[in-house]
């Protein structure tokens, strides 16, 4: 299922940074988190200073019970845009 649904994602969308990132987002929810974290790291090779890719490798972090990794990555977010609320509110 997996692999069709990412064939799928790859002819509409190409292997953009968001293409990876949206990827990541589904393995996260269906609970494969290595494969999330290698499309993670996809996109931010991609996109270096992609905010939301950093908020997002934070959360699959924070879930994986890996609170000091979150807290790397939710402050990359704040290097990048000072102003984020999301990571204001995960870093309180």
């Amino acid at each position: 299922m997996e692999e069709k649904i990412s064939d799928r994602i790859n002819s509409r969308n190409g292997k953009s940074f968001l293409y990876h990132n949206n990827l990541a987002v589904f393995f996260k929810h269906k609970g494969f988190f290595s494969k999330a974290l290698k499309e993670y790291e996809k996109a931010l090779s991609k996109k270096p200073d992609f905010a939301n890719g950093y908020y997002n490798l934070g959360v699959l972090y924070y879930e994986m019970g890996k609170y000091e990794k979150a807290r790397e990555k939710w402050e990359t977010v704040l290097r990048i845009d000072p102003n984020n609320r999301f990571v204001k509110e995960s870093l309180k």
